[in-house]
């Protein structure tokens, strides 16, 4: 199962507040792919290479409670 397939599901079974986050980590790197990722539930992405500093960042953004209503969506690709 690919990651998308993956994402739609949990997105379809699990209540958004108990949803874990997903972030894409690809090699696809057009804008299209991107906008393709988050439309199917995922909350962040990465293209590869993945730079340690956009992990990071990331990580932390999901590891602290976010302001409410933020979402990574809102979020530049890193």
């Amino acid at each position: 199962m690919d990651g998308l397939t993956t994402t739609k599901i949990i997105c379809q079974e699990w209540p958004i507040s108990e949803r874990p986050k997903i972030v894409a980590m690809t090699a696809h790197t057009l804008d299209c792919d991107r906008v393709t990722y988050l439309e199917a539930g995922m909350d962040a992405y990465l293209s590869k290479p993945i730079r340690l500093q956009g992990l990071a960042e990331i990580l932390s953004q999901y590891s602290s409670p976010s302001p409410q209503g933020a979402s990574a969506r809102e979020q530049p690709q890193l």
